[in-house]
């Protein structure tokens, strides 16, 4: 969570631009939000969690901030690396690692208990002053709650509603990772600005220039669709981390990767020789070279492990289940000598288990979910025995940004393995394996 490679001064700048906002809240009797944005691997939920362990935000009754994310694998993680991590520093203290684990537990959150706790209640005002919510672009839509829990309103919504009941001040701080709503029902970033705008414009809004104008780190979209005339909206540079702690080159990377998937492989070749020679992208189309590329590449205390998308299901046909049940703690966590750690290359992550976290090197396997034809890409989903065409725009998205979140969990480098495919497998074709293959290569990879 805290290893940094650079950028620390930024980060700090970030925490102290949110801290400076709440304690304006707190001084005026105010309710406000602040966005913090940043490419992957900037450090959004370091930044979060700092926010949340803060002085200013400590009293005698306890924190006044919680951190809700609601992404269980990512909770979990959390809980445990923290736990552990605190459980080793105070051994000699006799505390227990379950007591650090429930001292843990009760201040990261999942969002969906915190929500449904309050909104079933509405006299019940949230223990919390502020709440920091990770990864809110994958909020849930009016659609999902109602699927979920029989809510027709939208967590954005429900949230500012829940976080509204104080009386006096309040602060929403959401981490924004652009372009990687993965999943149906997902709200996205426009679900908060329109509901400001709509029901709860006394709320003041703190931004960076990314969320007003829109760039490649929010997935080019912006927080309001035209510039609201009922909200005020302050605008902070420092509320955008622009240089990332978790990996050397991360903007370039996260610029790179929206032009591979925008169709752009020349503008991304050119990007790649200009900027990305030094970060590690190799392509290869054999699995055990993919696997010992990374156990050459990845020393010392460094992690790795294999990443794939949730439809990629014909890899299963290499040995690789995407189905397979992840122990999110254990493969995050635990070390060389595991057999369940990351580092036996044996189950792979999906988007949903790896989204929120980085690894050091990265192994991506690349299936025929997301295939090439006339210059562009074509989404299929594999039903029963055949692959079938998708033709929701909402659903190619999704399949887009899972491969932008696979193609991002790297700090230092990462091979991207393209199977060869069967002749003899109407599932596998290699002809459009081949198609993959060619076109990534024109965006700057090399061959291994």
């Amino acid at each position: 969570i805290s290893r940094s490679h650079a950028g620390t001064k930024n980060l700090n700048r970030t925490s102290e631009a949110v801290i400076n906002a709440i304690e304006y809240a707190r001084q005026n009797n105010r309710k406000i939000i602040c966005f913090i944005t940043g490419v992957p691997g900037a450090g959004k939920t370091l930044a979060g969690l700092n926010i949340a362990h803060h002085p200013s935000l400590q009293n005698k009754e306890g924190a006044l901030a919680t951190f809700l994310s609601g992404n269980a694998p990512l909770i979990k993680v959390l809980r445990e690396a923290l736990a552990r991590d605190s459980y080793k520093r105070s051994k000699t203290d006799g505390v227990t690692k379950k007591k650090e684990h429930d001292r843990v537990i009760a201040f990261i959150e999942n969002v969906h208990r915190f929500i449904d706790n309050y909104f079933t209640s509405p006299e019940k005002i949230p223990n919390n002053k502020v709440v920091i919510f990770d990864e809110a672009q994958r909020a849930w839509n009016a659609e999902q709650s109602k699927r979920k829990f029989d809510r027709a309103f939208s967590e954005p919504e429900m949230m500012l509603e829940i976080m509204d009941r104080h009386t006096d001040w309040a602060a929403v701080v959401a981490l924004i990772g652009g372009g990687q709503e993965i999943n149906t029902g997902e709200a996205g970033l426009r679900e908060w600005g329109n509901n400001i705008v709509n029901k709860f414009p006394q709320w003041e809004v703190f931004i960076s220039s990314e969320l007003k104008t829109g760039s490649h780190s929010t997935g080019n979209l912006t927080l309001f669709e035209r510039a609201p005339s009922n909200v005020t909206v302050n605008e902070n540079k420092d509320l955008h981390l622009d240089v990332s702690i978790r990996a050397y080159k991360a903007e370039e990377l996260s610029h790179w990767v929206s032009q591979v998937l925008l169709n752009n492989n020349e503008k991304a070749s050119q990007l790649f020789k200009d900027y990305l020679t030094e970060y590690k992208i190799v392509i290869t189309r054999d699995i055990n070279t993919a696997k010992e590329w990374l156990r050459l590449n990845c020393k010392g205390t460094r992690r790795m492990g294999m990443v794939a998308s949730s439809g990629g299901r014909r890899l299963i046909a290499e040995g690789l289940d995407v189905k397979s049940e992840l122990d999110s703690a254990n493969w995050f966590l635990n070390p060389r000598t595991d057999v369940r750690a990351s580092y036996y290359l044996e189950i792979p992550a999906t988007e949903f288990s790896i989204q929120g976290l980085e690894l050091d090197w990265t192994g991506v396997c690349w299936d025929l979910d997301l295939r090439r034809t006339n210059k562009d890409w074509d989404i299929k989903a594999f039903k029963g025995t055949v692959w079938q065409n998708v033709n929701s725009n909402e659903k190619r998205t999704y399949v887009l940004n899972k491969y932008r979140v696979l193609l991002t969990r790297a700090r230092e480098g990462m091979v991207i393995w393209i199977p060869k495919g069967d002749e003899q497998d109407a599932t596998r074709p290699p002809k459009e394996y081949d198609k993959i293959f060619n076109y990534l290569k024109s965006c700057g990879i090399p061959e291994i």
